[in-house]
């Protein structure tokens, strides 16, 4: 269940650098952990654990954002992929394909929040399909309590995203809500920690 958590770590943080210019046009701020691969790593790996309905709804979300994360990639190197190669007017293929990456990358940077928020979604979906597993039975009442105190915070987290769309404060969202989202990876931690059980039930 290792892998899990670092999948989702991938997708409820960003681990980003800049390079380039902004001056001259080149500047190219690069996730260099992308959230496509965060979403992958999930589905790979819930592919083989779908122990309850729950888990495979998750399944079936992740399956979605993995394009859409993979487009906002793409749309984050276009200047390192297209390079140069769209100031020739010959290639209008080139051409095309900076326009799609530009207006998907003016979406990204409008609604950024939006997309953050599902990523938080995704991890208090994760704890809700555990809580579901470990309620089963009276004997893991305190993993129970854990998942549940792991949905509010992916609750809060989200909002504080989706705050950061619409209401601008003198520091970042961030400061919030990756806070948040880390605590929420600790509770995700401890309700994976019998990760044998859940291979075993999962086999039968």
């Amino acid at each position: 269940m290792n892998q899990i958590l670092f999948g989702l770590a991938l997708i409820l943080f960003n681990f980003t650098a800049s390079f380039g210019s902004a001056e001259t046009g080149t500047a190219v701020i690069l996730d260099f952990l992308p959230d496509f691969v965060g979403y992958l790593i999930l589905w790979l790996l819930l592919e083989k654990r779908r122990f309850n309905t729950l888990v495979r709804g998750l399944y079936t979300g992740i399956a979605i954002m993995i394009p859409v994360a993979f487009l906002f990639f793409l749309a984050q190197i276009q200047n390192l992929v297209i390079g140069d190669a769209m100031l020739d007017p010959r290639n209008t293929g080139w051409r095309l394909l900076n326009s799609i990456l530009s207006i998907v990358t003016q979406i990204y940077a409008d609604y950024y929040g939006f997309f953050m928020m599902a990523a938080a979604l995704f991890g208090g979906w994760l704890l809700l399909s555990l809580l579901e597993y470990w309620s089963r039975t009276n004997q893991h009442k305190l993993k129970c309590a854990v998942c549940r105190v792991g949905m509010g915070l992916s609750v809060l987290s989200a909002l504080c995203h989706l705050s950061s769309t619409f209401l601008i404060l003198p520091f970042s969202w961030d400061w919030i809500a990756y806070p948040l989202s880390l605590l929420l990876l600790g509770c995700a931690a401890f309700a994976m920690s019998d990760a044998q059980v859940i291979e075993e039930k999962t086999r039968d």
